[in-house]
Protein backbone atom coordinates (compact mmCIF):
# COMPACT_ATOMS: atom_id res chain seq x y z
CA UNK A 1 0.00 0.00 0.00
CA UNK A 2 2.82 2.39 0.91
CA UNK A 3 4.60 1.69 -2.36
CA UNK A 4 1.39 2.24 -4.33
CA UNK A 5 0.81 5.60 -2.58
CA UNK A 6 4.39 6.62 -3.21
CA UNK A 7 4.14 5.75 -6.90
CA UNK A 8 0.83 7.64 -7.18
CA UNK A 9 2.37 10.72 -5.53
CA UNK A 10 5.36 10.64 -7.87
CA UNK A 11 3.04 10.39 -10.87
CA UNK A 12 0.98 13.38 -9.68
CA UNK A 13 4.11 15.46 -9.07
CA UNK A 14 5.53 14.48 -12.45
CA UNK A 15 2.32 15.40 -14.27
CA UNK A 16 2.07 18.69 -12.38
CA UNK A 17 5.68 19.61 -13.10
CA UNK A 18 5.21 18.74 -16.72
CA UNK A 19 2.10 20.89 -17.04
CA UNK A 20 3.41 24.10 -15.42
CA UNK A 21 5.79 25.05 -18.27
CA UNK A 22 3.10 24.14 -20.78
CA UNK A 23 0.71 26.71 -19.30
CA UNK A 24 3.11 29.58 -20.21
CA UNK A 25 4.70 27.97 -23.23
CA UNK A 26 3.02 30.48 -25.54
CA UNK A 27 3.55 33.62 -23.47
CA UNK A 28 6.22 35.85 -21.95
CA UNK A 29 6.25 38.78 -19.57
CA UNK A 30 7.09 42.37 -20.44
CA UNK A 31 7.86 45.39 -18.27
CA UNK A 32 7.64 48.80 -20.00
CA UNK A 33 9.30 51.94 -18.62
CA UNK A 34 8.27 55.26 -20.21
CA UNK A 35 8.11 58.98 -19.48
CA UNK A 36 4.36 58.66 -20.21
CA UNK A 37 3.49 55.77 -17.89
CA UNK A 38 -0.21 55.75 -18.79
CA UNK A 39 0.56 55.02 -22.46
CA UNK A 40 -1.16 52.15 -24.24
CA UNK A 41 1.09 49.23 -25.20
CA UNK A 42 0.57 47.38 -28.48
CA UNK A 43 2.56 44.24 -29.30
CA UNK A 44 2.30 43.07 -32.92
CA UNK A 45 -0.71 45.43 -33.31
CA UNK A 46 -2.53 43.84 -30.33
CA UNK A 47 -3.33 45.93 -27.24
CA UNK A 48 -1.80 44.24 -24.17
CA UNK A 49 -2.26 46.87 -21.44
CA UNK A 50 -0.88 50.12 -20.08
CA UNK A 51 2.77 50.87 -19.53
CA UNK A 52 2.25 51.64 -15.83
CA UNK A 53 1.38 48.00 -15.04
CA UNK A 54 4.16 46.08 -13.33
CA UNK A 55 4.13 43.21 -15.85
CA UNK A 56 2.33 42.65 -19.13
CA UNK A 57 1.55 39.16 -20.45
CA UNK A 58 2.45 39.06 -24.16
CA UNK A 59 2.62 36.33 -26.81
CA UNK A 60 6.01 34.64 -26.98
CA UNK A 61 8.25 35.49 -29.90
CA UNK A 62 6.48 38.82 -30.48
CA UNK A 63 8.39 40.99 -32.92
CA UNK A 64 7.21 44.62 -32.52
CA UNK A 65 6.15 46.90 -29.68
CA UNK A 66 4.49 50.31 -30.08
CA UNK A 67 3.50 52.88 -27.46
CA UNK A 68 0.45 55.07 -28.08
CA UNK A 69 -0.20 58.10 -25.85
CA UNK A 70 -3.51 57.95 -24.00
CA UNK A 71 -3.39 61.64 -23.10
CA UNK A 72 -6.00 63.78 -24.86
CA UNK A 73 -4.41 66.13 -27.38
CA UNK A 74 -1.26 64.04 -27.76
CA UNK A 75 -2.07 62.34 -31.05
CA UNK A 76 0.65 64.25 -32.89
CA UNK A 77 3.38 62.88 -30.63
CA UNK A 78 5.66 60.43 -32.48
CA UNK A 79 4.89 56.93 -31.25
CA UNK A 80 7.94 55.08 -29.88
CA UNK A 81 8.32 51.68 -31.50
CA UNK A 82 11.05 49.10 -31.76
CA UNK A 83 11.76 45.47 -32.55
CA UNK A 84 11.04 42.98 -29.79
CA UNK A 85 12.60 39.60 -29.12
CA UNK A 86 11.29 37.68 -26.12
CA UNK A 87 11.09 33.92 -25.70
CA UNK A 88 8.39 31.93 -23.96
CA UNK A 89 8.51 32.23 -20.17
CA UNK A 90 11.05 35.10 -20.24
CA UNK A 91 10.65 38.46 -18.53
CA UNK A 92 12.05 41.46 -20.37
CA UNK A 93 12.24 45.20 -19.64
CA UNK A 94 11.88 47.78 -22.42
CA UNK A 95 12.57 51.50 -21.98
CA UNK A 96 10.60 53.64 -24.44
CA UNK A 97 10.36 57.41 -24.05
CA UNK A 98 8.34 59.92 -26.03
CA UNK A 99 10.10 63.05 -27.32
CA UNK A 100 9.52 66.16 -25.21
CA UNK A 101 7.29 68.57 -27.11
CA UNK A 102 7.03 72.34 -26.65
CA UNK A 103 4.19 74.34 -28.20
CA UNK A 104 4.73 78.08 -27.93
CA UNK A 105 2.28 80.72 -29.15
CA UNK A 106 2.55 84.48 -28.87
CA UNK A 107 0.28 87.39 -29.53
CA UNK A 108 1.23 88.75 -31.96
CA UNK A 109 2.85 85.75 -33.61
CA UNK A 110 6.24 85.82 -35.34
CA UNK A 111 8.35 86.15 -32.19
CA UNK A 112 11.83 84.60 -32.23
CA UNK A 113 12.32 81.87 -29.62
CA UNK A 114 15.85 81.16 -28.40
CA UNK A 115 17.75 79.68 -25.45
CA UNK A 116 20.16 82.36 -24.12
CA UNK A 117 21.84 80.00 -21.63
CA UNK A 118 22.79 77.68 -24.50
CA UNK A 119 24.57 80.34 -26.53
CA UNK A 120 21.38 81.83 -27.94
CA UNK A 121 20.31 78.69 -29.82
CA UNK A 122 17.45 79.65 -32.15
CA UNK A 123 14.46 77.29 -31.92
CA UNK A 124 12.13 78.99 -34.40
CA UNK A 125 9.35 81.57 -34.58
CA UNK A 126 5.90 81.47 -33.02
CA UNK A 127 3.65 79.63 -33.46
CA UNK A 128 6.32 77.05 -32.69
CA UNK A 129 6.27 73.30 -32.13
CA UNK A 130 9.66 72.03 -31.00
CA UNK A 131 10.55 68.42 -30.13
CA UNK A 132 13.66 67.15 -28.37
CA UNK A 133 14.83 63.87 -26.89
CA UNK A 134 15.60 65.54 -23.54
CA UNK A 135 13.62 68.23 -21.70
CA UNK A 136 14.59 71.89 -21.99
CA UNK A 137 15.91 73.09 -18.63
CA UNK A 138 16.92 76.70 -19.42
CA UNK A 139 14.61 79.68 -19.80
CA UNK A 140 13.36 80.58 -23.28
CA UNK A 141 13.49 84.12 -24.65
CA UNK A 142 10.80 85.54 -26.95
CA UNK A 143 11.75 88.58 -29.05
CA UNK A 144 9.76 90.62 -31.55
CA UNK A 145 10.49 94.03 -32.97
CA UNK A 146 8.42 96.75 -31.28
CA UNK A 147 7.57 94.56 -28.28
CA UNK A 148 9.17 93.96 -24.92
CA UNK A 149 11.11 90.70 -24.60
CA UNK A 150 9.42 87.91 -22.68
CA UNK A 151 10.97 85.01 -20.81
CA UNK A 152 9.32 81.68 -19.98
CA UNK A 153 10.31 78.48 -18.24
CA UNK A 154 9.82 75.67 -20.78
CA UNK A 155 8.80 72.90 -18.37
CA UNK A 156 9.82 69.25 -18.10
CA UNK A 157 6.53 67.50 -18.92
CA UNK A 158 6.33 65.46 -22.10
CA UNK A 159 3.84 67.98 -23.53
CA UNK A 160 4.42 71.64 -22.63
CA UNK A 161 2.19 74.47 -23.87
CA UNK A 162 2.79 78.20 -23.50
CA UNK A 163 0.82 81.21 -24.73
CA UNK A 164 2.49 84.61 -24.27
CA UNK A 165 0.95 88.05 -24.79
CA UNK A 166 3.80 90.36 -25.79
CA UNK A 167 3.72 93.92 -24.39
CA UNK A 168 3.85 96.70 -26.96
CA UNK A 169 6.67 99.18 -26.38
CA UNK A 170 5.81 102.89 -26.14
CA UNK A 171 7.01 104.57 -29.29
CA UNK A 172 7.03 108.24 -30.28
CA UNK A 173 5.92 108.69 -33.87
CA UNK A 174 7.88 111.46 -35.69
CA UNK A 175 5.75 114.30 -37.08
CA UNK A 176 6.74 113.52 -40.66
CA UNK A 177 5.36 110.01 -40.24
CA UNK A 178 2.08 111.07 -38.66
CA UNK A 179 -1.04 110.51 -40.77
CA UNK A 180 -4.61 111.66 -40.45
CA UNK A 181 -7.14 108.99 -39.64
CA UNK A 182 -10.74 109.07 -40.69
CA UNK A 183 -13.23 106.75 -39.03
CA UNK A 184 -14.46 103.88 -41.17
CA UNK A 185 -17.95 104.06 -42.54
CA UNK A 186 -20.46 102.18 -40.43
CA UNK A 187 -22.28 100.87 -43.48
CA UNK A 188 -22.51 97.08 -43.75
CA UNK A 189 -20.97 96.59 -40.33
CA UNK A 190 -23.19 93.53 -39.99
CA UNK A 191 -20.78 91.71 -42.31
CA UNK A 192 -17.92 92.33 -39.89
CA UNK A 193 -19.97 91.13 -36.93
CA UNK A 194 -21.16 88.07 -38.86
CA UNK A 195 -17.58 87.17 -39.81
CA UNK A 196 -16.45 87.52 -36.19
CA UNK A 197 -19.38 85.38 -35.02
CA UNK A 198 -18.62 82.71 -37.61
CA UNK A 199 -14.96 82.60 -36.57
CA UNK A 200 -15.76 82.33 -32.85
CA UNK A 201 -18.54 79.77 -33.28
CA UNK A 202 -16.51 77.66 -35.71
CA UNK A 203 -13.51 77.67 -33.39
CA UNK A 204 -15.57 76.67 -30.35
CA UNK A 205 -17.29 73.84 -32.24
CA UNK A 206 -13.99 72.59 -33.70
CA UNK A 207 -12.44 72.35 -30.22
CA UNK A 208 -15.56 70.70 -28.78
CA UNK A 209 -15.76 68.04 -31.50
CA UNK A 210 -12.01 67.41 -31.30
CA UNK A 211 -12.11 66.82 -27.53
CA UNK A 212 -15.01 64.39 -27.96
CA UNK A 213 -13.14 62.57 -30.73
CA UNK A 214 -10.05 62.32 -28.48
CA UNK A 215 -12.09 60.75 -25.67
CA UNK A 216 -13.76 58.25 -28.01
CA UNK A 217 -10.43 57.35 -29.62
CA UNK A 218 -8.97 56.30 -26.26
CA UNK A 219 -12.04 54.11 -25.71
CA UNK A 220 -11.59 52.60 -29.19
CA UNK A 221 -7.94 51.75 -28.48
CA UNK A 222 -8.97 49.95 -25.31
CA UNK A 223 -11.96 48.07 -26.78
CA UNK A 224 -11.29 47.79 -30.51
CA UNK A 225 -15.02 48.35 -31.16
CA UNK A 226 -15.41 49.38 -34.87
CA UNK A 227 -18.61 51.27 -34.04
CA UNK A 228 -16.60 53.58 -31.76
CA UNK A 229 -14.02 54.09 -34.54
CA UNK A 230 -16.83 55.20 -36.88
CA UNK A 231 -17.96 57.67 -34.23
CA UNK A 232 -14.39 58.99 -33.90
CA UNK A 233 -14.17 59.51 -37.67
CA UNK A 234 -17.53 61.28 -37.69
CA UNK A 235 -16.51 63.63 -34.86
CA UNK A 236 -13.20 64.35 -36.62
CA UNK A 237 -15.13 65.27 -39.77
CA UNK A 238 -17.36 67.63 -37.80
CA UNK A 239 -14.25 69.19 -36.26
CA UNK A 240 -12.65 69.76 -39.68
CA UNK A 241 -15.85 71.34 -41.04
CA UNK A 242 -16.08 73.66 -38.03
CA UNK A 243 -12.40 74.53 -38.40
CA UNK A 244 -13.00 75.40 -42.05
CA UNK A 245 -15.89 77.67 -41.05
CA UNK A 246 -13.65 79.38 -38.50
CA UNK A 247 -10.98 79.99 -41.15
CA UNK A 248 -13.59 81.46 -43.53
CA UNK A 249 -14.78 83.78 -40.75
CA UNK A 250 -11.22 84.89 -39.98
CA UNK A 251 -10.58 85.53 -43.67
CA UNK A 252 -13.70 87.66 -44.03
CA UNK A 253 -12.90 89.54 -40.85
CA UNK A 254 -9.33 90.26 -41.98
CA UNK A 255 -10.62 91.53 -45.33
CA UNK A 256 -13.17 93.81 -43.69
CA UNK A 257 -10.62 95.25 -41.28
CA UNK A 258 -8.10 95.83 -44.09
CA UNK A 259 -10.53 97.44 -46.48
Amino acid sequence: MLQRSLVYSLVVVGVTCGCVPAQDSAHAWLRVESNLPASLVFVDSVYVGRADRSLLRVPANSSRIVLVPAQVGAWDLPQPNEDLSIAAGDTSTVVMDFPYQYRIDSSPFGARVSVPAEGGIFLGKTPLVYSTATPLLSALLLERSGYANAEIQPGTDVINRHAVALRLLDQDVPDDLAVEWAPRSTRNTWITWAAAGLALTGGALAVNFKFKADDQYVTYLETGDPAIKEQVDRLDTYSYVALGAMQVGIGLLAFRLAF
